[in-house]
Formats: C-alpha cells, structure tokens, sequence
C-alpha cells in the first residue's frame, strides 16, 4: 500500500528504496519488481528496470503484456535498437523481408529526438 501511494506522488527515489527493503527481507513479487522497475525508469536507469520487469516477467505477472510493454519502453528509452545496429544484429532468423525495412523507416524519426 505504501509503494502505490508513493508511486501516486511520484517519488520514485522512495518507490525504489521501499521496493529495496521489500525484496531484502526475500520476498520477491511480480508487482514489487515491476514498481521498481518504474522506479528505474524514473531515474534514467534504463538497464536496471529492463532487469527489473525481466524478473517480473518471471515471476508471472498478473497484467504480462503491461510489463512486457513497460520494458519494450525501457529497451527503447536505453536506445538497444541503436546498439544492435552499433553492434551489427540484423533482423532475427525468420522475420519476413518487409519487416526490417519497416523498421529501418521508424528508427530516424526516434534518433531525431522527435515523439511520434
């Protein structure tokens, strides 16, 4: 209860700390790792929240595809697409030829720094 009521007033240094001190006492939760991975997100630390809704996703959320969409946020706010080109990972084994073209054309508007 405290965590959401936190959450709620945007203090996130908080949300995290409490999510912290949750998880020492060894209680992990689905809910608890995707509030922290919030948390992350808030502060810029996109790779702790990716592990994050990771461990969520794990655990067996009650809502998979809202943390699924939270870290399809993070991986794109931590610029992983960037990376994989940077890296030279093409498009998985299997995708059709139209698809990473389609890619290809979402990608400038989001290096521009431009909202879709």
């Amino acid at each position: 209860m405290r965590i959401a009521v936190l959450l709620e007033l945007e203090r996130f240094e908080q949300v995290k700390s409490a999510c912290d001190a949750y998880l020492a006492r060894g209680a992990p939760t689905a809910e608890i790792h995707r509030l922290r991975g919030l948390s992350r997100v808030a502060a810029s630390d996109f790779p702790g929240a990716i592990d994050d809704y990771t461990r969520s996703m794990v655990l067996k959320p009650a809502r998979p595809s809202t943390v699924r969409r939270q870290r399809g946020w993070a991986y794109l706010f931590a610029e992983a697409p960037k990376l994989a080109l940077h890296l030279g990972v093409g498009p998985a084994p299997g995708w059709c030829s139209s698809c990473h073209p389609s890619v290809k054309t979402v990608r400038p508007r989001f290096a521009a720094g431009a909202p879709s």
